[in-house]
This record gives structure tokens, sequence and C-alpha cells, in this order.
């Protein structure tokens, strides 16, 4: 009887909680940038089942974009934990490490992942990004990397070129301006070119 009533405690609320309800009000939220909300439509959910993979991974990201990186740490911790080997709440920490500045462990965390899985994008992205300021070189080296593999890549080529702008301008506008033919609108590199690039 007793396993009963306590089963019955636990569903109720399981029930009373429409769960698509509040993932598509915390989407529709997101929408609309407003993430306070977003998080707090899922609040419910996560006081039921705290250790859930996709809650966790969600609320990383919300509190990513608020720039509440704490926040972001720790759910993306609970969701690797519930998925250890899940590339996705790694992926996230790499990415909530560069937003904080912390490029070391960033760089930790995605060599990890490309320790298992050489073309990762994201983590390969997330590396050569750590890479940048102290060890340009390095993260040029990743940037041809994935362009062998994605050659028109704007995101790689992009990196490609503020690597190069590090140490040699002159193959750093060349990276650019190819970029531009790939994509006329592409705001860094028109903002690049316009500033070394001189007529074209």
């Amino acid at each position: 009887m007793r396993k009963v009533v306590a089963l019955v405690v636990v569903l109720v609320p399981l029930f009373a909680i429409n769960v698509k309800k509040a993932y598509q009000e915390s989407y529709r939220y997101e929408k609309m940038q407003d993430y306070k909300d977003a998080v707090k439509s899922l609040q419910p959910l996560l006081s039921i089942n705290p250790n859930n993979y996709t809650l966790n991974l969600r609320l990383g990201w919300l509190y990513y974009l608020q720039g509440r990186y704490k926040n972001a740490i720790a759910h993306y911790r609970r969701a690797a934990m519930a998925q250890p080997k899940s590339f996705e709440p790694k992926l996230g920490l790499a990415r909530v490490y560069l937003a904080k500045g912390a490029n070391a462990k960033a760089f930790e965390i995605a060599s990890a992942i490309i320790k298992q899985d050489l073309y990762n994008y994201y983590a390969n992205y997330y590396a050569a990004s750590a890479l940048l300021g102290s060890k340009p070189k390095e993260s040029e080296k990743i940037a041809r990397k994935m362009l062998e593999r994605y050659p028109t890549d704007a995101l790689f080529l992009k990196l490609l070129g503020r690597a190069l702008a590090r140490y040699d301008i002159q193959r750093a506008k060349q990276v650019y301006l190819h970029l531009l033919i790939l994509y006329p609108t592409d705001v860094e590199a028109k903002e690049f070119c316009d500033a070394h690039c001189g007529a074209r």
C-alpha cells in the first residue's frame, strides 16, 4: 500500500505538468530573446527530474545566452553526467569557457573530443578559437585541416584569416578576399578588406 501511495505522489506532479507545452513555451521565449522566461518555463520540470539529460542541456544553453556562465556550466556538467558518452554537453562547456575567456579549459575539453572524433566540427572550431590569441599558427593548422573537408566553410575561413592576420597580413588578405567572393555580404571580411585590402 505504501508503494502505491508513493507512486501516486510521484506521478501526479508529472502528469500535472505538460512537458511538451513547457518546451514549446521555452522555445517561444528564446525566439523573443526573453531567456529568463525561457528558463522559468522549464523550472517545474527540473524540480521533478533534476538529472534529465535534455532538460539540463537546454538550461545550459539558455543560461549561456544570458551570460550566466556559472549556471550554464552546472547544467552542462549535469547533462554530461547523465549521458557520459555524449559530445553535446562537452561542446557546450567548451563554448561557455571560451565566452568566459578560459581558453585553456576550452581547449582541453575540445581536444578530448577531437581525440575521439578527429573532424568533429565544433570541437575543432572551439579548439582553434581557444588557440587564436596565444598560438595562431596552431589555430591556423586546425583551420586548414577542417578546410580540407569543408573548403568553402565561412567559419573556418574566417578563423584562418584571423590566425594569419596575427603574423602574415598579406596571406590574411588573400583569405578574406576569397571569403568575399564566396560570401559577398560577410561583415568581417568587408571590414578587414576595407582596412587592409585597398581598392578591389
